[in-house]
């Protein structure tokens, strides 16, 4: 992990000067670094404490969004289940969609409510491993939560697509990628969407 943030430190420095413009303290500065999402780790942080701050994501279960956008750090790393509360290198750039952000792409976003439903759990342990399995191919994963008889429920999600039918194919492939067979198609509420469907931007490799 340490080597993976070395070298994205490089390449940041390296590009510092082309492409990114200095922060001056001015309004324009302020705005363009809120605007480009970027949250810089402090002692103790974790991807779970990040997604929960109020500026990134305001929920802890969403780091899995935030781990899709910045898995480069992760590469090579095995799947722990303790990866949401791993404690993280101080001083690591994290990258996240902004509010501004996300409202703008659930406005330009088409409505497709579709997904699969990969895993239901009461704890993470389950649906750590197969999460990070299916963000390494770029596949886009959320975690919803549900009350069932009382009980809190962890629900592992991919979304989001048009229609049933190839909801049913992406749900095939995702059968034989992780090797499990409980897999279920769904149609999602427009707040659970509005929730979630926001944090998708172009990632290398989409599928």
């Amino acid at each position: 992990f340490e080597q993976n943030i070395e070298e994205r430190q490089e390449v940041s420095l390296a590009e510092g000067n082309q492409g990114i413009p200095e922060n001056t303290g001015s309004k324009e500065g302020m705005e363009k670094e809120e605007e480009e999402g970027i949250y810089v780790t402090q002692p103790g942080d974790t991807l779970s404490s990040i997604a929960s701050k109020g500026e990134v994501m305001g929920v802890p279960l969403k780091w899995p969004l935030l781990y899709r956008l910045n898995k480069r750090l992760f590469k090579g790393m095995e799947a722990d289940v303790n990866l949401p509360e791993m404690v993280l290198p101080q001083g690591v750039e994290f990258n996240f969609v902004t509010k501004g952000q996300q409202a703008r792409n659930i406005q330009s976003l088409p409505e497709n409510r579709w997904v699969v439903n990969v895993v239901s759990s009461t704890t993470q342990g389950r649906i750590v491993p197969l999460a990070v399995k299916l963000m390494n191919v770029d596949y886009y994963v959320y975690i919803s939560m549900a009350k069932v008889d009382g009980q809190d429920w962890m629900r592992l999600r991919v979304g989001f697509f048009q229609g049933n039918i190839l909801t049913n194919i992406k749900g095939k492939s995702i059968k034989e990628l992780l090797n499990i067979s409980n897999i279920w198609s769904t149609k999602v509420s427009s707040d659970e969407f509005r929730e979630y469907a926001g944090y998708q931007i172009e990632t290398e490799g989409k599928k």
